[in-house]
């Protein structure tokens, strides 16, 4: 395998880890994660199983190349590559680096918007009058 190749659905995958560790960490610190609106109709029965779709596709796409499946779901018109060379695939695998590094910094930032227990000891350390619980903590710097 080729680590052009590979590299998509690592980096997906990573991604997908680094915000479902943010889910199950604010989850532990008793913070809403989901919205508690009443979903409507056409939400619940058109724009979910659309986006289910899509994201099957995308995850087939994504194994497509780093398994070497031949087949394709998609017509060949969207499924085909635009240009095979090798300056767009390292330039495409630096932009997701990038992008990866730039979403783990935002959400490990986040915990500090939302307050965690650093942040709930800088206030209770610097005495700002916001010591009641760390969800309600920002941070102090």
């Amino acid at each position: 395998m080729k680590l052009f190749d590979v590299f998509p659905l690592v980096s997906f995958l990573i991604l997908l880890l680094m915000i479902t560790g943010r889910i199950i960490f604010l989850k532990k610190k008793n913070v809403p994660i989901s919205s508690k609106s009443k979903k409507s109709v056409f939400v619940r029965f058109f724009l979910y199983p659309f986006f289910l779709l899509v994201f099957h596709l995308l995850i087939f796409e994504l194994n497509k190349p780093a398994f070497q499946i031949s087949f394709s779901v998609l017509p060949a018109l969207i499924s085909e590559s635009l240009f095979d060379s090798i300056f767009l695939k390292i330039s495409g695998t630096v932009l997701i680096a990038i992008s990866l590094g730039f979403m783990g910094f935002t959400l490990d930032q986040f915990n500090y918007r939302v307050g965690g227990i650093k942040s709930f000891l800088l206030s209770f350390i610097h005495g700002n009058g916001n010591t009641t619980t760390p969800l309600t903590a920002r941070r102090v710097i």
